[in-house]
């Protein structure tokens, strides 16, 4: 009996094992499942975020796509913009050089006016010597008159007085003449 109940309490010992075994394995196989479930869950959740990421990504290559149109569209008007301003731009400096020479043109023949008068003008030394040789000139023929004056008066009275000074002024007539003419030359 002794080994009886050893044997029994042996396999008492052995089943309360195998129980708790059990009991592991069972809380074990729960656990597992439950683990599975999750991991379904969690897969379940990441292929829903990827086509949730891919959905967004398809979506940003759209957003992409017009955005690159329509910098291309943009980019297209601002070089055909460009490319009008710079065709006005040559406009008006075509126009305004040719406004400028027609400007120099008119301002080049005043010049030329100016030179041409500056030429048929008498030069101021020219001037004074010819004023010069007049005024010497003027001088001799009124030293001239007065002596003829001086003899006419001697000479003559009354009639030969007046004879006297015709000639006076015929003589100073001819010297303010040839003074005028030499001076206009």
């Amino acid at each position: 009996m002794a080994d009886i109940e050893l044997v029994e309490k042996q396999l008492q010992a052995l089943w309360d094992r195998v129980d708790v075994r059990f009991e592991t394995y069972a809380a074990s196989y729960v656990t597992i499942k439950m683990l599975e479930g999750s991991i379904g869950n969690i897969k379940e959740l990441i292929e829903q975020v990827a086509r949730r990421i891919e959905g967004e990504i398809r979506s940003l290559h759209l957003r992409l796509d017009n955005k690159d149109r329509s910098d291309a569209v943009a980019l297209n008007a601002a070089k055909e913009a460009v490319n009008v301003a710079m065709a006005a731009s040559e406009k008006a400096v075509t126009k305004a050089e040719a406004a400028s020479e027609k400007r120099f043109e008119s301002v080049n023949e005043f010049r030329a006016q100016m030179a041409d008068m500056q030429q048929t003008f008498a030069r101021s030394d020219n001037v004074a010597i010819q004023f010069a040789a007049v005024q010497k000139k003027a001088d001799e023929n009124a030293a001239v008159l007065l002596e003829f004056r001086t003899s006419v008066m001697a000479r003559n009275t009354g009639y030969a007085n007046v004879w006297g000074w015709a000639m006076g002024a015929l003589v100073a007539g001819s010297a303010l003449t040839g003074a005028l003419f030499s001076l206009f030359k």
